[in-house]
């Protein structure tokens, strides 16, 4: 089996060796040392041959469930940025799978409002007299 490539100091998937095979490599843990693995496995080397292998509602569903999982990313890190539903929504409206979407500016009152939401009790409190004493302050 080939050793993982390097980019830029980042250990990366071996590319394609033959006609649409490709190696998947996996490891049990996060330790140096713990088991690891690496397979061949041909997906087929076009969607037309991945289509005949797998059939058109497997290769889409699978398709479907990979975008899904890069959009669920970009609301997360939206949220994370103080957007609402309405504003995200209007963000994804364009996007487009394999195309990065344009990164949304930080608007940091949104931001407090949604690290707030998400806080326990103890830490909303703590939150409150922070604000209070920068409020004090100024």
């Amino acid at each position: 089996m080939r050793e993982k490539e390097k980019v830029n100091d980042v250990a990366t998937e071996p590319a394609k060796t033959d006609e649409g095979t490709i190696e998947v490599s996996a490891k049990l843990g996060k330790a140096a040392d713990g088991p690891s693995a690496t397979v061949s496995y041909v997906f087929g080397g076009d969607l037309a041959a991945a289509e005949a292998k797998f059939g058109a509602d497997v290769v889409l569903s699978n398709a479907v469930a990979n975008m899904k999982v890069t959009l669920q990313s970009i609301i997360r890190r939206m949220l994370k940025a103080g957007n609402n539903a309405a504003d995200i929504q209007k963000a994804v409206a364009s996007w487009v799978p394999g195309v990065a979407i344009a990164r949304a500016a930080v608007n940091p009152i949104e931001a407090i409002k949604a690290k707030f939401r998400g806080a326990s009790p103890a830490d909303r409190m703590k939150l409150i007299a922070e604000l209070q004493e920068i409020a004090d302050g100024e």
